[in-house]
Order: C-alpha cells, then structure tokens, then sequence
C-alpha cells in the first residue's frame, strides 16, 4: 500500500484586519474597525552581549512589534471622530490579524498596541484617500502587552 500523500501547500491570503480601539472611560467602551493590508514585524530586541571568552553571543530582551496598516477613508464615518472609534495617535487599540480570508479568529494575530503614527494619503484622480496607521506593541488596562499568536 502506497503512502499517503501530504497535502499541497495552501498559501495564506490574509488581507483582513480588524482594529478594536479602546475608548477611555470606565469600563472603556469598545468600537471595530475594518482595515486592510496589515504588516507585523515581530522583534525580539536582542543584546550582543559577546565576549572573548564565548565569542559572539546574543540574549533576548523584552519582546517588541510594529504593526502597520491601510484603512480606506469613509467620508461618512472619519476613523479619528469618536463616534467612530477615535483612531488617532494615542489611541489604544487591540488589532486582530487574520491569515485567511474567512477571517477565522482561531488563524488571527491578537496585537494589542498603541497608535503611534497616522497617515492620510490621496492615491490621486481616480483613488481614494487612504489612512495608513503605525502602531507599537503596548498593554493597556484591559490588555497584557504581547501578541497572542494563532492556535491553528
């Protein structure tokens, strides 16, 4: 009997991304907002702590990420009005990431962060206007500050 065969490789999509921001209060209320085209760039922050004795040799630190994502402009509902989820600098935000277009919350990134930049840009005639938002890995009072990585 012939063996099985492994399954073929599936790439993952992943274009998909929900921002909760925390709106302060108590208990802070909550308001989703959809975006696109997220980039995570998860560090370490190692030290060289190299020596002569053991040559090069490095050790990790706290663990650091910046997350960076598009959101297409809605005239209707501005993202930085609090009605509609005040995301501006400063704002602290938990992001879901997921990484299939079925938006499985099992296949997602949980990042919870701080808005640290935000960026409108026009794509020009016939584009949009685009909000690009970089946010910093950061706790809040609700959430630790790590990323929860996917279970599947």
């Amino acid at each position: 009997m012939p063996a099985p065969k492994t399954p073929p490789f599936e790439p993952c999509a992943g274009n998909f991304c929900k921002i909760t921001v925390e709106i302060a209060g108590t208990p802070p209320t909550e308001k989703d907002i959809p975006a696109i085209n997220w980039s995570l760039s998860d560090m370490a922050k190692s030290r060289d702590v190299s020596n002569f004795r053991d040559g090069r040799y490095r050790i990790g630190t706290l663990g650091d990420a910046t997350l960076t994502f598009t959101m297409v402009w809605d005239a209707s509902e501005p993202p930085f009005l609090t009605t509609s989820g005040g995301l501006k600098r400063g704002a602290r935000v938990t992001c879901v990431l997921y990484t299939d277009n079925d938006c499985t919350p099992d296949k997602a990134y949980h990042v919870p962060g701080l808005v640290d930049q935000c960026d409108l840009k026009n794509e020009g005639v016939e584009g949009t206007l685009l909000y690009d938002c970089t946010v910093l890995l950061s706790g809040s009072p609700t959430y630790w500050g790590e990323i929860t990585y996917p279970t599947e």
